[in-house]
């Protein structure tokens, strides 16, 4: 199946290139001028590549034209990155096979997951301000802090670009409006986005009544309505600056139950978001030392707060408890950059101190349960960078991680826990057209406040044993660039011990879950990336990652034979295609495989994920433009063009068949 899917994409893939196709890029005469984008593009891999581990750049002049909405969207076009909405409505992301909770997310050099689960809801983040996305994976910078073991995602905003002004709508009540604006003057940079979006329901894909209990077309609980500022400011003062960076976001939403043949409807979560509101507020100082030292400084807060509505069945009729939720963090982290004439050096040192609030109102139950659970967390990392000779450089670092419970609500508490992480990585560049990188590199996941002592509405057991997750990991890696484009390639190996997942136990008459220690997993792939300008009007760019995760041999609760680790997919690919037809209209074709994968029911046993392909189509025409760069155009977006089923964790499908067509104006 696998093979016959691949083959049908090979083919799609060579009939569209043979022929005058589209693409999903802004016109030359856009803003932003093909040459001028070629430059910015080829200087963010450059710079990528320079740094430990495998890395991926994309500029705002990239992504911006496929209109994404949130950090979401933008994502899907990274490689070896899999996207998933879970059961809680999360929409969540890994690379290479690992956990969500081994990535760390980044904004303006400040962690954004909450800490109390290390994850962060990625659809709660707004694209329109983010000028530039970084990924790194395998063995990384030890100045990222803790649990990076499965890659970075470094996001950054700044005005290097112009201000927008977004609207679009689509089937399934699609409506976004979105603005930016940017300012560069007497020392001061800043930037400010706003976004509003609402959404009627997830358009169901073929077979979708399985996936409608109550509404026509449109996956059950998917409806959501968000509100989104972010800005930056940064003051240059002699050879330094000072600045903020600040984040809201407001957002009430339904969750799709799991559902369809293969799921009891019975043990879904029945649950709606009616408040969620995420706030983020940091300040940032830039000190120039001495001539070659630099120290920064950034100091956070975040405060993130949700209420869970739980309901009896389908219907969402019948309230039967609430749960409300306050996690607040207070984090600061310094940066002392020593820069040589042959070699850098970073010691970086950051804290967090966070305190997660969890309330229980069951109905008709007069007592409210109020528990508090506070931790600390930190990491102390040394990152040296030598220039070895014109053509090879050495990158290595050690650092250190510890987490500290405090409060855990009356639960046993197995104290704290800390790690030792290390990186080496060598690159070789022995002419323009070559590069070639080896790095290995130990890294340890901690586990999180969740793990430890969440009960997530009476449906996990807790396991006060667990013990954090190591990782060993080793890469190789060659890339070759022509004129016209480039193609990297990279094994990759992962060994786990302790690996941090969870089983279904037995309780009573229920099935219940439970965080624990597998004897650890395995992961090993190869990953693929293709850069090619075919003609002054096409381009392609795509990626292609082969991925196999295993658990080892293990006995874990029930004496359940575990070998899988859950929604790891063998495949995942994706192929752009960018065509532009004259001075004023665009055309586009993705093509996006998903490979095979397990996935756990509520019983323990693994069943099958099938693989899907995907097509999305995409057309832009420049209606005004004027020399000084400014222009208006209208966009449509056609996703999922044959509304395959896909199906990235049991019961919970991808969106069927989506239109979006819009309007942008630059100025």
């Amino acid at each position: 199946m696998a093979r016959a899917s691949l083959q049908i994409m090979g083919s799609v893939c060579v009939a569209y290139l043979c022929a005058p196709t589209p693409a999903s890029v802004a016109a030359g005469t856009d803003a932003w001028k093909d040459d001028l984008e070629t430059v910015e593009v080829t200087a963010a891999q450059d710079e990528v590549f320079e740094k430990p581990g495998s890395g991926f750049a994309l500029t705002q002049q990239e992504f911006a034209p496929v209109s994404p909405q949130s950090l979401a969207d933008i994502l899907v076009s990274v490689p070896a990155i899999n996207i998933r909405t879970n059961s809680r409505g999360e929409v969540l992301a890994s690379i290479r096979g690992s956990g969500e909770r081994q990535l760390a997310l980044v904004w303006n050099d400040i962690p954004v997951n909450v800490p109390w689960d290390n994850r962060f809801d990625l659809s709660l983040f707004p694209a329109l301000g983010i000028s530039k996305l970084e990924t790194f994976v395998g063995p990384t910078a030890m100045q990222f802090g803790a649990n990076t073991a499965g890659g970075v995602i470094s996001l950054s905003s700044g005005t290097e670009t112009p201000s927008i002004v977004r609207l679009s709508a689509g089937n399934g009540g699609l409506r976004n409006a979105e603005a930016s604006a940017s300012v560069s003057q007497n020392g001061f940079d800043g930037t400010v986005a706003v976004a509003h979006s609402s959404l009627d329901g997830r358009i169901s894909p073929r077979s979708g009544s399985l996936f409608s209990v109550n509404q026509n077309d449109l996956i059950t609980n998917t409806d959501r309505q968000t509100n989104n500022i972010a800005g930056t400011g940064k003051w240059r003062i002699g050879q330094g600056s000072f600045g903020f960076s600040a984040l809201y976001s407001a957002a009430q939403f339904g969750i799709a139950p799991e559902q369809g043949q293969r799921v009891n409807l019975a043990n879904s979560r029945f649950w709606r978001f009616p408040d969620t509101d995420h706030l983020l507020l940091a300040g940032h100082l830039d000190v120039l030392v001495s001539a070659n030292l630099d120290l920064n400084t950034v100091i956070w807060s975040q405060d993130y707060r949700q209420e869970i509505q739980s309901f009896t069945d389908a219907t969402y009729n019948v309230l039967q408890s609430r749960q409300f939720d306050d996690n607040d963090t207070t984090g600061v982290k310094l940066a002392l950059t020593r820069t040589g004439k042959e070699n850098t050096t970073i010691v970086s040192a950051s804290g967090q101190w966070a305190r997660h609030e969890e309330t229980r109102v069951m109905l008709g139950d007069p007592d409210d349960e109020t528990e508090v659970f506070t931790h600390f967390l930190g990491s102390l990392a040394i990152d040296h960078q030598q220039t070895l000779s014109d053509v090879a450089s050495l990158h290595f670092g050690v650092g250190y991680d510890v987490f500290d419970p405090k409060r855990t609500a009356g639960r046993e508490s197995a104290g704290s826990f800390d790690g030792v992480n290390a990186s080496v990585n060598l690159n070789m560049m022995p002419s323009s057209r070559w590069r070639f990188r080896v790095g290995m590199g130990k890294k340890v996941r901690l586990p999180t406040m969740r793990e430890l002592f969440g009960e997530a509405l009476g449906r996990f057991v807790l396991n006060p044993d667990l013990v954090p997750e190591n990782n060993w990991l080793f890469e190789v890696s060659g890339a070759y660039s022509w004129r016209s484009g480039s193609l990297e390639v990279t094994p990759f190996f992962v060994e786990s011990e302790n690996t941090l997942d969870q089983v279904s136990v037995q309780m009573g008459g229920d099935m219940l879950r439970q965080r624990v220690n597998l004897a650890g997993s395995r992961s090993y792939g190869i990953e693929t990336k293709l850069d090619w300008r075919m003609s002054e009007s096409l381009k392609v760019t795509g990626n292609a990652t082969w991925n196999r995760t295993r658990a080892k041999s293990d006995f874990v609760a029930n004496s359940i034979h575990r070998l899988y680790l859950s929604d790891r997919p063998n495949w995942l690919a994706r192929m752009d295609a960018q065509y532009q037809l004259g001075a004023e209209t665009t055309f586009g074709l993705s093509v996006v495989y998903r490979g095979a994968a397990k996935s756990e029911d509520i019983t323990g046993e693994f069943l099958d994920l099938s693989p899907a392909m995907t097509l999305d189509l995409s057309a832009r025409h420049l209606l005004r433009a004027v020399s000084s760069g400014s222009n208006v155009e209208l966009f449509a977006q056609l996703e999922n063009l044959t509304d395959t089923f896909v199906e990235p964790q049991l019961g919970l499908p991808d969106p069927g068949r989506t239109i979006i067509i819009g309007l942008r104006a630059i100025f």
